[in-house]
């Protein structure tokens, strides 16, 4: 049985449309303090995660959009870096939140000679695993023949984003995915490039899985936003610790102003709430009041009008009529006072066509 804590944890998760995932837990880290987020839920206090997410943490924060409205998200990341473990952690994670939308940042190696400096920021939304495949023979010397499967972003818009930033320091580049620098790794480069993924930018462990596991769950990736931190040659590593959190916290920026650029391109559509319990009780309740009673209280960032005095809502109670019979609920006043003021709720105004509304503040 889950406590009433975790199942309320489990809705607020849930409520949030975007995931921002990392790789591990102190690149999430770097992010949530860019991004000044200071609401925090842990693993363990939430319903229906799978015992490996006990030790993870979720960052809550939301974005304001240019027309008002408000994006909610969470920050979280993946035990560790590799190709297994995100694609098997961040597959639970997103059948059980089901975000509509999400995206990887981090940090990333580039492949030298393609115009990449350390802390530049390349946007990806194509990507593949090297890492699968088989040997061969090729001039009497053993290659690895990778067997690839190039994944990408519905909807790619990140280089028309680019595009109209101005920023030098913001690249576009097709991301290669693997466990390790191979020793083959360039002959296998030299592959992709001239068959595959002829814009290859970056080298890094998780891009192609995020793109699988967002096909695989029906979540709609956004793409991955990673840093340079070193670059993938000979000099690989040099450097590292000093361009590793600048690199990052560019991304962090980069990855803000994209999400509200990206999310202004897409029409606003309602939340699906049709599993609520409320919507699954009284359907038609819920349609003519409850709904649009929410979506009005969103719209005015829930400052309400209690009395003439603008009053910030902490939040609101739903009371379902008595068997779950709505015609119990008549439209004379003397019934909507005795119901809310026998629940200790105060009435209020809200924009638009008047209705009443009793919401405990």
């Amino acid at each position: 049985m889950y406590s009433p804590q975790q199942i309320a944890n489990l809705k607020t998760l849930k409520s949030c449309q975007l995931c921002i995932i990392c790789a591990k837990s102190t690149e999430a880290i770097v992010v949530k303090e860019k991004l000044f987020l200071d609401q925090k839920i842990s693993g363990r206090y939430v319903a229906e995660l799978p015992p490996g997410s006990i030790g993870q943490e979720f960052y809550l924060g939301s974005f304001t959009l240019n027309d008002g409205n408000r994006l909610s998200y969470y920050v979280t990341n993946t035990s560790r870096q590799s190709i297994q473990s995100f694609a098997t952690q961040a597959s639970a994670l997103f059948t059980v939140l089901k975000p509509t939308y999400a995206i990887h940042v981090g940090v990333c190696a580039a492949i030298s000679g393609k115009g990449f400096e350390c802390e530049d920021v390349i946007f990806g939304e194509k990507a593949l695993n090297y890492e699968e495949g088989k040997w061969g023979i090729e001039n009497d010397k053993p290659i690895f023949l990778s067997d690839v499967k190039t994944l990408g972003v519905d909807g790619e818009s990140m280089e028309g984003f680019i595009g109209q930033s101005e920023r030098k320091d913001w690249k576009y580049g097709d991301y290669v995915s693997g466990c390790a620098v191979r020793m083959d790794a360039e002959h296998i480069f030299e592959r992709v490039r001239k068959t595959q993924l002829c814009n290859v930018g970056a080298l890094e462990m998780e891009a192609s899985a995020f793109l699988q596991v967002c096909k695989y769950t029906g979540v709609a990736a956004f793409g991955v936003i990673k840093g340079v931190s070193d670059m993938g040659d000979h000099r690989k590593g040099l450097g590292h610790a000093r361009h590793y959190k600048p690199a990052l916290m560019k991304a962090t920026d980069a990855t803000k102003a994209f999400i509200k650029w990206k999310l202004e391109q897409i029409e606003n559509q309602p939340p699906d709430r049709s599993k609520e319990p409320g919507v699954t009780i009284v359907p038609g309740y819920f349609d003519n009041c409850i709904g649009i009673t929410i979506q009005k209280i969103l719209a005015t960032d829930y400052i309400v009008d209690v009395k003439g005095e603008k009053v910030k809502l902490s939040g609101f109670k739903v009371v379902l009529p008595k068997d779950n019979n709505v015609a119990l609920f008549d439209n004379s006043t003397s019934s909507l006072e005795k119901i809310y003021k026998d629940h200790g709720m105060i009435e209020v105004t809200l924009p638009g066509v008047r209705v009443h509304c009793a919401i405990k503040a």
